[in-house]
């Protein structure tokens, strides 16, 4: 890929997510709570990531990238909705500030993560990226999910 098509790309990429966010998201709200989405969208955001390892064919980037972008998009605005949720409303905008800070932390590491381990195989960074959305995913599951829908 040239600059141009990572540029193509990136912009399908945020054309996803706009889309996702700015749509679905709003109407699944409505209809479902949080961990409910959540217990769906990081399996398959770890499902997504590792689906971009297989294209042979360049074109097929997209589809792997806009499930990617769908992924995310259902994710980061029900953790956020979900950390609201469960934070007391006096100190909730402390909360929700702490949130962003760990989560700024989450998008900073992993260039560096990336950076190092592309020198030991092309797909080792996005195969950490798959490994550690499956960890998230049954992390949240056995610890936040599957309590929480026992105590129902």
């Amino acid at each position: 890929y040239n600059q141009s098509n990572i540029g193509r790309l990136l912009a399908f990429y945020g054309f996803c997510s706009v889309i996702v966010q700015g749509g679905i998201v709003r109407q699944l709200a409505k209809k479902v709570k949080p961990e409910q989405v959540l217990a769906f969208s990081l399996l398959f955001l770890a499902i997504s990531f590792y689906l971009q390892l297989l294209p042979n064919n360049p074109s097929l980037i997209y589809l792997t990238m806009g499930l990617v972008a769908v992924a995310q998009g259902l994710t980061n605005p029900n953790v956020t909705a979900m950390v609201s949720n469960l934070s007391d409303s006096s100190i909730q905008g402390e909360i929700l500030g702490i949130n962003q800070s760990i989560q700024a932390l989450g998008q900073a590491i992993p260039p560096i993560i990336g950076g190092i381990t592309i020198s030991m195989n092309i797909n080792t960074p996005i195969t950490i990226s798959s490994f550690t959305a499956l960890f998230g995913w049954l992390l949240f599951i056995s610890t936040f999910y599957l309590s929480k829908k026992s105590k129902n």
